[in-house]
Parts: C-alpha cells; sequence; structure tokens
C-alpha cells in the first residue's frame, strides 16, 4: 500500500530469499533494524561478465549484495529503504530521496520528481526536489497549494527545498537523470 507505506516491497516468492545484513561486517540484522538488501535465487545472476573484482565484491557466500539499504518489520515484511549511495544525512537522519519522490507522487497533478541532495553547512545535507507539476497547476496558486501539503504530508526533517520545472531530464525507460538535475543546483 504505497498510501501508508511507500517503501513497501512485501514478503519474497517462493525459492528466493532475502536477508538484511550489516554493510560493513554482513552480519545478520535483527527485525526493525535497517542494513543492506541481500538476495540468493535461483533467477539473481550469478557475476558481472568479466569483471572478477565486482563480482567477488558482490557476489559472497551464495547471497547476492544489492547495495540497497531495507529493513524488515516484524510482521516479516520487506521495505526498501534507497540506494546507500543516494542517501542522505540531514541533521544525522537518514533520509532517501526514493521516498520522498514516493509520497510526493501521491500529490495530484504531479507529473514527475526528482530528488537530490545538496550540502548545507548546518544540516550536512538538504533534500531538494525537482517538481514537475501537471500544465493546470503551474501557477502561484499551484506551487503554493504543493508547497503546502508537502509541508503537511512531510516530516520536517525530509521536507525539501522545491524547485519547479517545465519538464524533467528522463532517460529511454523513464528514469529521472539525477546527474542532471545535479548540474541544475
Amino acid at each position: 500500500d504505497l498510501k501508508s507505506q511507500p517503501v513497501f516491497v512485501g514478503f519474497p516468492v517462493p525459492g528466493t530469499d532475502f536477508k538484511i545484513c550489516d554493510f560493513e561486517t554482513g552480519a545478520l540484522k535483527p527485525l526493525g533494524e535497517e542494513g543492506e538488501i541481500c538476495i540468493r535465487s535461483p533467477s539473481v545472476l550469478k557475476g558481472y561478465w568479466n569483471r572478477p573484482e565486482e563480482s567477488a565484491r558482490t557476489f559472497r557466500d551464495g547471497w547476492f549484495h544489492t547495495g540497497d539499504i531495507g529493513v524488515y518489520d516484524n510482521d516479516g515484511i520487506l521495505h526498501f529503504l534507497g540506494r546507500r549511495k543516494e542517501m542522505l544525512k540531514v541533521n544525522g537522519m537518514s533520509v532517501f530521496p526514493g521516498e520522498i519522490e514516493a509520497i510526493l507522487g501521491q500529490f495530484p497533478g504531479l507529473l514527475g520528481s526528482g530528488v537530490i541532495g545538496r550540502p548545507d553547512e548546518a544540516k550536512g545535507e538538504v533534500p531538494v526536489a525537482f517538481v514537475w507539476l501537471a500544465e493546470d497547476q503551474r501557477s502561484a496558486e499551484g506551487e503554493a497549494t504543493f508547497r503546502a501539503w508537502c509541508a503537511k504530508t512531510l516530516s520536517s526533517y525530509k521536507l525539501p527545498e522545491i524547485r519547479f520545472v517545465a519538464q524533467l531530464p528522463m532517460t529511454e525507460t523513464g528514469k529521472v537523470k539525477k546527474e542532471q538535475l545535479r548540474e541544475l543546483l
């Protein structure tokens, strides 16, 4: 249910195992603690073509170490929190751009968003959301409505700086080109 849990993944399918491990030690994390999502399944690749060092780093003891941050809740449900390399630290709190994007996606009239971090002397980092609103929302009133909705919906430390754009730079597969958003900062 993306409205209540935007990072909800669910239960593994039969024949697929997931575990949450410590990024540095590889130790299994207890339920409710964040760590690296590791996968073991016959459907997962066995290694990277002509990249033995990368394969050795990523595939250990039959497990694929994804580099993704996740958590199992007490019901055994997996939650995806984001890519470790994309995680922001805002006043010491972990903030995941993908989670903010999922929440922003619930706003009626939003065509798309991309969230990245920018350095901040006081907070460490702050999230910056590049927001693409539907044409009928592109006005001072529409932007004010969106800002008010964000302030009501998001925790204060997750509340991004908002920059409205006429469109987002996208790949052919529909993903936002975040490197181009960094250039806009």
